[in-house]
């Protein structure tokens, strides 16, 4: 059975404004290589969750190298406070790759983790379902605990609301 791979964020869940500000502090003189102290001044994040949210803006595919990605700098440029559609689905796309970047989709989604699961495997199935729905369909393929796996499937369900 494949890990699900959803906590490489902590329990902070995809908040967009959060993530604004860090793609804004990567696109100053220090970037994203700045101290803590700086970083959390720059966003008005606290000490743990400055890691986390550029996490998020890593994984979504804004920031590189501590610095915005040449997306990072078009939604910068474009979309400083993420509101648009366009730069959800940027960040959508990012996301479904998990942590491997821009390759081709394994032949089972899921051994890339719950999120290359869910956009490729379960939605293309399931235009409409509920929590428990994705988390019975998800216990079936990841091997945490269904109390995890749980858990877990919320930051999925959040970053779409």
């Amino acid at each position: 059975m494949a890990k699900l791979q959803l906590h490489f964020n902590g329990s902070f869940a995809l908040k967009k404004d959060e993530i604004s500000r860090i793609l804004h502090a990567a696109a100053q003189d220090e970037g994203l290589n700045d101290s803590l102290p700086n970083l959390m001044d720059k966003t008005s994040l606290g000490n743990g969750k400055v890691g986390r949210v550029k996490s998020w803006a890593v994984r979504a595919g804004l920031i590189k190298n501590n610095r915005p990605s040449p997306e990072g700098e078009i939604v910068l440029r474009l979309d400083p406070s993420l509101e648009s559609n366009i730069t959800d689905w940027l960040m959508h796309f990012y996301l479904s790759f998990g942590d491997r970047g821009l390759k081709p989709t394994p032949e089972n989604p899921a051994d890339w983790g719950g999120w290359s699961y869910f956009i490729y495997t379960f939605l293309p199935r399931y235009s409409k379902f509920t929590s428990e729905e994705l988390l019975a369909h998800s216990a079936s393929v990841f091997e945490e605990e269904s109390k995890v796996i749980a858990d877990r499937i919320k930051f999925i369900l959040r970053a779409y609301k």
